[in-house]
C-alpha cells in the first residue's frame, strides 16, 4: 500500500463543521466502524433477499452522507463482497 502525494485537506466545509460541533476528526491509529441496525439490533435480513442496508436504515440520506464522510476520512475501507458487487468495485 502507498499514499499518493499531495492529498487534499481533510477538514470539513465550515457549514459541516458547525453541524458536527467543530469537525469530524478521527485520531490517527484508530479503527472505527459504521453500519446500520434496526432498533432491536438487526443488521441484515435473511440471506437471499434484497440488500438490506437501505431497508433497515429507511434509506436515510443523512446516514448515507455520514457514511460517505467516514469513508472519505479513512485510510482504508473494509466492505463485504456484496457491497463490492453492488457498488461496481
Amino acid at each position: 500500500m502507498f499514499e499518493a502525494p499531495d492529498l487534499p485537506d481533510r477538514s470539513l466545509h465550515p457549514e459541516l463543521a458547525e453541524l458536527y460541533d467543530g469537525g469530524l476528526a478521527i485520531p490517527e491509529g484508530h479503527v472505527y466502524a459504521n453500519f446500520v441496525s434496526s432498533i432491536d439490533g438487526i443488521v441484515a435480513l435473511e440471506a437471499g433477499t434484497a440488500p438490506s442496508g437501505g431497508i433497515i436504515s429507511g434509506r436515510n440520506e443523512a446516514d448515507r452522507f455520514v457514511m460517505g464522510l467516514l469513508r472519505a476520512f479513512a485510510d482504508a475501507v473494509l466492505v463485504g463482497a456484496g457491497t463490492v458487487r453492488a457498488e461496481g468495485g
